[in-house]
């Protein structure tokens, strides 16, 4: 019969386990590879302009990739139709500090500021009309599920109008309160953050909020 020697025995028996591990140190490698790209992708954020108002840039919002606005203190609102490419002024009317803006499209859009201050756009902005809150509290965030139906909240108020804006309503007030931030998923379904760890849910418009933790 054929002898075979100690090291064809060695190879024959550990040969496809050592193919094994270098297939599987390859693959290990290509997987290092394909995640460190991912995250240098995620991570570069690229300055599409340098600010030339006077102001301070409190917020941000997009309707697609190309459509956004940027409020700031100063009463300064800009507007981008290529991705922030280039800014443009817009007139606001005032020189109140805006803290938020929300569109609901590329014509319709809110903005809300300091003193209860409203302001409502139907042209992308190109001119703003402004809307009575009746209240004098900080408004510091604004959301809007479609043209109609919005909530706004600042300070110890929260706002809903079911009007665009035209009549502005109080849906809840607490003195020791600090709204700072809202979400609808719908007309009847809302979170509310403020200081201090607070979170309110409503299920029915505002009418009535619970705490959640």
């Amino acid at each position: 019969g054929i002898i075979l020697s100690d090291a064809v025995v060695e190879y024959l028996l550990e040969g496809p386990l050592m193919a094994k591990k270098i297939f599987a140190k390859i693959t290990f490698l290509l997987v290092l590879i394909f995640i460190w790209h991912t995250c240098d992708a995620v991570a570069e954020w690229n300055v599409v302009r340098k600010p030339s108002w006077n102001t301070n840039f409190l917020g941000v919002f997009f309707v697609n990739e190309k459509q956004g606005w940027s409020v700031g203190d100063n009463g300064v609102i800009t507007h981008t139709d290529n991705g922030g490419i280039d800014w443009k002024s817009q007139n606001s009317n005032t020189d109140t500090f805006l803290r938020a803006t929300y569109f609901t499209d590329e014509k319709n859009g809110w903005t809300v500021g300091d003193n209860g201050f409203i302001i409502n756009t139907n042209d992308g902005g190109n001119t703003w009309s402004s809307q009575n809150s009746n209240i004098t509290d900080p408004l510091y965030s604004v959301y809007f599920v479609d043209k109609n139906v919005g909530m706004a909240v600042g300070g110890s108020v929260i706002l809903r109008t079911n009007d665009g804006g035209i009549n502005w309503e109080k849906r809840y007030s607490n003195s020791e309160s600090v709204f700072l931030s809202i979400y609808l998923a719908d007309a009847n379904i809302g979170w509310v953050s403020g200081l201090n760890g607070q979170m309110l849910y409503t299920a029915n418009g505002g009418k009535t909020w619970n705490e959640k933790y």
